[in-house]
């Protein structure tokens, strides 16, 4: 994981057979058969020279690690809503990942706006909430900004239906749990989602 300022990644692969427990020192990013890779982002939506440098590093591992699609957990765009700041914030930032095909799907977080979600690079198709599949995951993208009764529902019907072979994946803006000092956990969401998660 590499951290500036508020902007985050991380590479992840998800595979079958799961890897040996432990970080080596010389780690090597897994790339056993049958992996479902990708990369988060969050907080990223700036324009600024650390978003650029993350964007830059993202190219570069996707050498060693060829992550298929990248997921974001919020806040995409900070500095408005006009197609100029969809460029500045993020096509500009991920053309070289744009360019070569790969897929980013978003999710809302608190500093973005609604209307996001029809910004047909975030693969959101006009939907808070949705769900997709990349081999054997399935992933859930929610809106955790309006984490309604209408939206749980919603949630534990796909979960259901998702199957039980198969590896569940859910992705938001608001930690369920955080020691951090500022924009800790969020116990309203852990209330709405956890006992979903557990059952």
């Amino acid at each position: 994981m590499r951290r500036l300022g508020a902007l985050c990644v991380v590479l992840l692969a998800v595979a079958t057979p799961v890897p040996p427990a432990g970080v080596a020192a010389d780690f090597a990013f897994p790339l056993q058969a049958n992996s479902v890779r990708l990369a988060v982002i969050g907080d990223f939506g700036t324009g600024e020279r650390p978003q650029l440098e993350v964007a830059q590093q993202m190219v570069k591992s996707r050498a060693a690690f060829p992550f298929e699609f990248v997921i974001t957990v919020g806040d995409n765009l900070y500095t408005g809503s006009l197609p100029v700041d969809f460029d500045k914030d993020f096509a500009v930032p991920y053309k070289p990942l744009l360019d070569a095909g790969v897929p980013f799907y978003a999710t809302l977080g608190n500093h973005d706006k609604t209307n996001e979600r029809f910004y047909k690079p975030f693969n959101m198709n006009g939907a808070n909430y949705y769900t997709f599949k990349k081999g054997h995951v399935h992933f859930f993208a929610l809106d955790t900004n309006y984490m309604d009764q209408t939206q749980t529902k919603w949630l534990e019907t796909q979960l259901r239906n998702a199957g039980n072979g198969d590896w569940k994946s859910c992705f938001f803006h608001h930690a369920l749990y955080s020691s951090a000092r500022f924009h800790g956990s969020a116990p309203d969401t852990r209330k709405a989602v956890e006992p979903l998660f557990v059952k």
